[in-house]
């Protein structure tokens, strides 16, 4: 079951044409997709008056627009789509240029190629199969890589968007006509759920820039706005989809599951902005006692029509774009809509019966000039609340951290860091084949090339080893030696002075041959140390200078590996060597010196902005949340703040007392209301 809603502010001519008057495109439901796009008449208010003639012409409309962009664009569903798109062209291919009224906005053309750009793409491209689509999303394997993939998605339709709307514009010679500076070229919302209906359940995928609105509906949360509006405190939108050359936009991507039985629908705001509806509650009770009247899904749909034509006139359109999951048939929605529309009445209006016809909150409120000073008095008095600078630092952070300067301190220790590194990477880079051969199996390293380098340096410290113990021997035998000489001298002292040459004859000067060969054998080391002339060192340090040199060319070839094997000695994953071991200290000191300045330095960055953004934000903030309106101000925040404002209304006034009693139901509906704008799906 599906409907839609589509109303237009026309006016008739003397001769009889119907003139329309709305941007807002021509609502869509099918089987994979719900859209809705509401062109802006203000931001975008540029009247073209030199359109392709060709764009006036049924048969020539899809020609003229996607020549030479697609090169498939007959599919049945496309054409019936774009030619109704621009019925309201048709109409005034004869008197166009007669009046200015007759002549369409940019906002006008921009809703409609903008729908069928996305249309197209889901029609012919074999990736958006539905079943295929959101297998494949399902596959990512946690919440981080799944937002990444919406995100890559809603880069793709970013650039789609643009490019194609660009050069659709350009076949239709939509030119930028009026000498009125900062007006939007083809300015348009965009509201789209791209869905796959499951067993039990139906999941989507919202692609949306600016204030449309999706909701989705069930029995029990009742009626829930999935993405929030995209508006600055002014009231003004800060992103929707434009064709100016110096200017960009974001298309964002949400993926939703909802368990069935649920209503999906896209809304533009000349349905939810009404003056009628004081809040969202009064919006839901609408679309309930309209379900509640009515038969079928397409007399919900006429009626609705009829509601927004007498109270929709505060915009040129209303549009809807809904459908229906997991009900039987539409008398089984409706008694849900009853059941729902019972929970209102008990829950909400029994407590106020004029609840949602008299704007008490409004008419409890002080002067435009008290209630400046009272807003601006609430946020002094918010100044130390913990909730309002968590929400102020969230709000500055990333512009902050993009912006800030290092002080000279973190400079410092930024370059000591790197200096620290450098002695480190030479001790790997001489060793660069031993350090490749202790990295684990699966770092991605080659070590083919490294193990013949890896054999010389074994080599090489058996070499060392062997030249090491000669030098012990050596010590050794010297101080054996020495032992030797000192054992006979002493001997020679306990004889004193002699009486006769043959005194001595006692003594035994055996040792003196050994202590000879064993002193010469030093010497003659020592003496080729001296001399230069030992081979076997000489042969060692040929072989060192060699082994040195082929890890140099080794580490050359892998130059960009290096920086990767220095970081995985670093953290530990490839062990270092006893030399390197004091450098991987003092790298890891240095680098925990630039993070521990880093962190100070954000954190007074952050809250020294955040307190300025409060300063300049807060009371505006303030007035924001007073108006009803929490869209991105987290909970703890907007009850911090609707405390305070309790706190500053007059509590002897009956008014009061009920504006108090106004805020505190529509706070309590606000709870599933906005659940999945706050992320507590």
């Amino acid at each position: 079951m599906e409907l839609t809603v589509y109303r237009q502010s026309s006016k008739t001519r003397p001769d009889g044409t119907v003139v329309y008057k709305g941007e807002d495109a021509l609502p869509y439901v099918d089987g994979q997709l719900i859209m809705a796009a509401d062109g802006l008449g203000g931001a975008a208010a540029i009247r073209h008056q030199k359109i392709a003639p060709e764009l006036f012409s049924e048969d020539k409309l899809l020609d003229t627009l996607f020549n030479g962009v697609y090169n498939d664009y007959n599919n049945d569903i496309l054409v019936k789509y774009v030619t109704d798109s621009f019925f309201e062209l048709f109409a005034v291919k004869d008197c166009y240029t007669d009046n200015v009224n007759n002549i369409k906005k940019s906002g006008y053309f921009a809703s409609r190629i903008v729908t069928a750009i996305l249309l197209h793409d889901f029609l012919t491209n074999p990736v958006f199969k539905p079943e295929v689509f959101f297998d494949a999303l399902a596959k990512e394997e946690n919440e981080d890589e799944r937002k990444k993939a919406l995100g890559r998605l809603g880069d793709y339709f970013s650039d789609k968007i643009r490019s194609d709307l660009r050069s659709i514009a350009k076949n239709a010679n939509l030119v930028y006509e009026s000498s009125y500076s900062g007006l939007a070229l083809l300015g348009t919302t965009l509201c789209a759920a791209y869905y796959h209906e499951l067993k039990d359940a139906v999941e989507a995928i919202y692609i949306t820039a600016g204030d449309s609105r999706p909701y989705v509906w069930n029995v029990t949360d009742g009626l829930s706005q999935i993405v929030a509006d995209e508006e600055g405190d002014d009231g003004g939108m800060t992103n929707y989809i434009k064709a100016n050359d110096d200017e960009s936009f974001r298309i964002n991507c949400r993926y939703m599951r909802f368990n069935k039985p649920c209503v999906l629908f896209c809304a533009s705001d000349g349905c939810f902005d009404s003056g009628y509806f004081i809040a969202p509650m009064a919006f839901e009770k609408l679309l309930l006692e309209t379900a509640c009247k009515c038969v079928s899904e397409e007399e919900m749909g006429k009626q609705l029509t009829e509601f927004f034509t007498e109270y929709g006139r505060h915009d040129d359109s209303s549009t809807i774009a809904m459908k229906f999951f997991g009900y039987r048939d539409f008398s089984a929605f409706r008694n849900e809509a009853q059941k729902r529309l019972d929970v209102i009445k008990k829950e909400y209006i029994s407590k106020m019966p004029d609840l949602l016809e008299n704007d008490y909150i409004s008419d409890s409120e002080k002067s435009p000039d008290e209630k400046k000073k009272m807003y601006a008095e609430i946020k002094e008095s918010l100044n130390g609340s913990k909730a309002v600078q968590n929400f102020c630092c969230t709000a500055v952070r990333d512009s902050v951290l993009a912006d800030m300067q290092d002080s000279d301190e973190l400079k410092a220790a930024k370059e000591a860091a790197e200096k620290a590194v450098a002695p480190l990477a030479d001790e790997i880079r001489r060793n660069y084949a031993e350090y490749l051969m202790r990295a684990p199996e699966g770092s991605g390293f080659d070590t083919k090339s490294a193990e013949q380098v890896a054999e010389m340096g074994e080599g090489c410290r058996v070499q060392f080893e062997s030249y090491i113990k000669q030098l012990e021997q050596h010590k050794n035998s010297v101080g054996e030696t020495a032992k030797q000489l000192n054992s006979l001298i002493e001997q020679i002292s306990g004889i004193g002075v002699p009486d006769s040459i043959d005194d001595y004859r006692a003594v035994t000067f055996s040792e003196l041959k050994s202590c000879e060969a064993s002193m010469n054998s030093t010497l003659d080391f020592l003496v080729s140390l001296k001399e230069g002339s030992n081979i076997s060192i000489n042969n060692m340090l040929k072989r060192k200078d060699e082994y040195l040199r082929q890890n140099r060319k080794l580490a050359e070839k892998s130059e960009n590996q290096l920086d990767r094997l220095c970081e995985l000695v670093i953290d530990g994953t490839v062990p270092a060597s006893k030399e390197a071991s004091a450098m991987v200290k003092a790298v890891k000191d240095s680098r925990e010196k630039v993070k521990e300045l880093s962190d100070k330095s954000a954190a007074e960055a952050v809250a020294k902005a955040a307190a300025e953004y409060w300063n300049s934000n807060g009371a505006a903030i303030v007035e924001k949340a007073a108006n009803g309106n929490i869209t991105g101000i987290p909970e703890d925040v907007a009850a911090e703040i609707n405390a305070a404002l309790e706190a500053a209304a007059s509590e002897d006034s009956e008014t009061a007392e009920k504006a108090k009693l106004q805020r505190e139901l529509f706070g309590k509906y606000n709870k599933n209301y906005s659940k999945y704008m706050r992320g507590d799906e």
